[in-house]
């Protein structure tokens, strides 16, 4: 926002229309109506409104202003038509029938009133300059992802925008815009269809405010019907965004939908989608099935499967802002978070749902969370809104850093936002219904805690619209050996329930309405893997070694103190990265140099004197740790995080170091830095490590290595090399950074594959900078862990693998099968392919029988 300390360019004046006249702003000789400055602010286009439904025009047209006073005022003489319970917009009615919304900030309709108080009620007259509503400015701009507000004409059928003041600052009164009446709007055909009524309850969680009542007048314009929402008292034309916020429809409110017109049906559904809360935009009709019957995602988890689609909608249980006496309702807060914290942990589980749920309880008891909830219950609210709302602002906080991966862990927060409503009184009785054995659950995500529920069920696999193979659904599902296909789109979510289905999560594919062929070959892929499958962990133990005699060493990536002797059990030849955040994460001090050696040692007798990596903390864009502030970053995965989080806290570093260094046996451990872009941060590192081990007594430090993981660390691989004693290379990061994708973002996560040929060619310089010196090189990414990119590896001369646990058998198991001089001409001829699809496909076709 400009400060209006610079100088700020005047207002240019416009036509005499748009001006005000000495008794008033009246409609001009030509039929406009002058719109002034509601807010003194700068003023700029709608298009730079940072929301999409605004910028996009879905509201109507208008301007956007970043105000810098606390005062909303009339833009002219009408009558206020909207203005909801929360007091974050206003919409007013000009004589002539134009209706404008002012709209305070972007999102502002959860901050459920706080900073803002109404001055004026619907049905008021009021006159140009009125004061409509007051608000304070910064606490909104600390808790609101933007200030800016939109001043937009709701209905843009009958009335259109011909002139604007930008870029410039204003004062509440000043020329804003000029509207003329486009002429009566011709009502859409009907076709001489029967009207089309249905009743549905309001799901939404903040009510029908400004947006999704802009999406239902959409909805209604793209197919060309008319129609009428009507509540207990009143009703409104669902074509009119201001009419239908006027009704000020809450949670729980039942109410009835009539549409007429060709396209009443699917207008209907999409209408119904938008007020139980399934959706707040939905596109103006579903997306066209793909030609070929295919719908491509991401791996989420690997494997195979076959079965009827099963839909689920995720929809926001309604509760009242409204409770009872505020001990009452504190006291049913507290039982409901003592109850849920008590399931979490009377739940049985192992691996990464162990975690997931500890991660959990953690929430359920973090007292910031709780003491945000009370405060809401003494100032009035009930038990369920004061949860949902402490909930929200931390969700708010999560979704406007910025991060993608940070965004995910907002599954977590919903989770345990569902888990305590479902302990509260008025929690919704009826059964939930489960998907049949052997089906294939569609859903748009899923919590972790849903899917948990879910597998009790005999599912299939999971096909998701949105998530990402990092969230924490993806990683349990890996785990639990479920197919799981993620960012597929919404078109999934468009396939009829009991339609058949293939899950090739391996692959990336869903298919949908398969031909007996098609079930045949994908029954007895089913068949061959499973037979497959038990074969490869009978022998998992056994040293992978491919046909011509090349020994590959095999190794598990491990996240926790417990996974390390199963890992073993699995065939894990060592650990060739401990990822050490799960000491660091969920707690409000640092773990002590006892806790640590104790955690790392523990890992170490598990391992039963096998080699580990210790990672040091790799702090920073998707792992946030309380007791390690820092201001805002534009872009988080660019920032502060793993070894430069370190080198900033040296205390922190010198402490892992230690707890390092005297874990035993000494000779079987070693050190790993995590975002290594320089040589001077492992020197600083090896220093350090090196003085650590004579204050031990130690002979000698242990061995440090550097993860290649960053553009730089590729480049200056064979300096690396000659200074670290091995390299490992972090492929999921790496195609990251080297393809400028965000790999945990939905719309991205089919693009951002490591076997990019841009990737595999990072992969060769590294390996080729590392053999001048001599010094070896692992692969400890996703790539060791995926069957296409192994053999691509091998080929290149990768010959230590560090896996997830659960694909360790497979893996070893398929080195057995690989001829490394086939695999040298495969990389080859791999890095001269246009995409990794191609990649892909190459693999399979040279090697027909990986996909079992």
């Amino acid at each position: 926002m400009p400060p209006e300390s610079r100088n700020p360019v005047p207002p240019a004046p416009l036509p005499p229309a748009l001006g005000t006249r000495p008794d008033g702003p009246e409609t001009s000789r030509d039929g406009e109506v002058a719109i002034l400055a509601p807010l003194r602010g700068w003023v700029s286009a709608l298009s730079e409104t940072p929301d999409p439904v605004f910028a996009e025009g879905v509201m109507g047209e208008g301007v956007a202003i970043d105000p810098t006073s606390g005062e909303v005022r009339a833009p002219f003489d009408g009558t206020v038509v909207t203005l909801p319970d929360t007091a974050h917009a206003v919409g007013l009615r000009h004589a002539t029938g134009l209706e404008v919304l002012v709209h305070v900030g972007i999102d502002t309709v959860g901050l459920r009133g706080s900073g803002f108080e109404a001055c004026v009620a619907v049905g008021d007259e009021v006159r140009e300059g009125d004061l409509l509503i007051r608000f304070d400015l910064d606490a909104v701009a600390r808790r609101a992802p933007s200030l800016v507000s939109p001043v937009v004409v709701m209905n843009g059928e009958a009335f259109q925008v011909v002139a604007r003041t930008l870029d410039r600052v204003l004062v509440a009164g000043d020329p804003l815009m000029r509207v003329r009446s486009r002429g009566r709007a011709a009502a859409p055909t009907d076709g001489g269809a029967r009207p089309l009524s249905r009743e549905v309850t309001i799901g939404l969680a903040e009510g029908v405010h400004a947006r999704p009542a802009a999406a239902l007048a959409r909805i209604l314009r793209d197919h060309g019907v008319r129609g009428r929402i009507q509540g207990r008292i009143e009703g409104a034309d669902l074509r009119s965004t201001a009419s239908v916020m006027a009704l000020a429809l809450k949670p729980g409110d039942r109410v009835e939908i009539e549409l007429q017109g060709e396209g009443a049906a699917a207008a209907m559904a999409a209408v119904s989608a938008v007020l139980a809360g399934a959706a707040e935009t939905v596109p103006a009709a579903p997306p066209p099935a793909p030609s070929d019957g295919v719908i491509r995602g991401a791996t989420g988890a690997p494997g195979l499967a076959v079965g009827p689609a099963f839909r689920i909608a995720a929809a926001d249980r309604p509760v009242a802002r409204e409770g009872g006496p505020p001990d009452a309702e504190a006291r049913l807060l507290e039982t409901a978070l003592d109850a849920a914290l008590a399931a979490i942990r009377a739940r049985p589980a192992t691996g990464p749902l162990a975690q997931v749920l500890e991660a959990h309880a953690a929430l359920l008891e973090d007292p910031v969370l709780r003491h945000a909830a009370r405060a809401e219950v003494t100032a009035g609210a009930s038990a369920a809104w004061a949860w949902r709302s402490a909930i929200r602002d931390v969700v708010g906080m999560f979704e406007r850093a910025g991060d993608a991966r940070l965004a995910e862990r907002v599954a977590d927060l919903r989770d345990v936002e569902r888990q305590v409503l479902r302990q509260l009184p008025g929690a919704d009785a009826a059964p939930v219904t489960r998907p049949p054995p052997g089906a294939i659950l569609i859903a748009e995500d899923l919590t972790p805690s849903e899917l948990a529920d879910h597998l009790t069920d005999g599912l299939a696999g999971v096909c998701l619209a949105r998530s990402g193979p990092t969230a924490h659904v993806a990683i349990i599902a890996a785990s639990m050996g479920l197919p799981l296909l993620t960012a597929a789109g919404p078109e999934v979510l468009t396939l009829p329930e009991g339609r058949w289905l293939i899950l090739d999560a391996d692959r990336g594919e869903l298919v949908a309405d398969p031909d007996a062929d098609q079930l045949t070959a994908a029954r007895d892929r089913m068949a061959r893997r499973e037979g497959l499958a038990r074969a490869a962990g009978a022998a998992a133990t056994a040293p992978a070694r491919t046909l011509d005699g090349e020994t590959l060493s095999v190794f598990a990536n491990l996240g926790r103190v417990s996974d390390a002797a199963q890992a073993v059990r699995a065939g894990a030849e060592g650990c060739g990265l401990l990822r050490t955040e799960f000491l660091f994460m969920d707690r409000e001090v640092p773990p002590s140099e006892e806790d640590q050696r104790a955690a790392y040692q523990q890992v170490m007798d598990g391992l039963e004197g096998r080699p580990l990596v210790i990672r040091t903390l790799d702090a920073g864009g998707d792992k946030p740790i309380a007791y390690l502030p820092r201001g805002p970053e534009a872009n988080p995965a660019l920032g502060l995080r793993g070894i430069r989080a370190s080198l900033a806290r040296p205390d922190l570093l010198r402490t892992q170091l230690r707890a390092a260094a005297r874990v035993t046996p000494q000779a079987c451990v070693s050190v790993m830095l995590p975002m290594v872009t320089g040589l001077e941060e492992l020197a600083t590192v090896r220093d350090l490590l090196a003085q650590t081990a004579a204050e031990l007594g130690r002979d000698a430090p242990p061995a440090l290595g550097v993860m290649v993981e960053t553009p730089a660390s590729v480049l200056l691989a064979a300096d690396l090399a000659r200074e670290a004693d091995f390299l490992s290379i972090g492929t999921n990061d790496l195609a990251q950074y080297v393809l400028a994708m965000d790999r945990t973002e939905a719309e991205l996560a089919v693009a951002s594959d490591a076997l990019h040929p841009a990737v595999l060619r990072a992969i060769a310089l590294t390996l080729d900078g590392a053999a001048a010196a001599g010094c070896p090189v692992s692969v400890c990414g996703g790539l060791a862990s995926d069957p296409v990119a192994v053999p691509i590896l091998v080929g290149m001369g990768v010959r230590r693998l560090s896996c997830t646990p659960g694909s360790l058998a497979r893996i070893k198991a398929l080195i057995r099968t690989l001829d490394a001089g086939q695999c040298a001409t495969l990389a080859r001829q791999a890095q001269g392919l246009a995409s990794a699809r191609a990649v892909r496909s190459l693999v399979r076709e040279t090697l027909p029988d990986l996909d079992a």
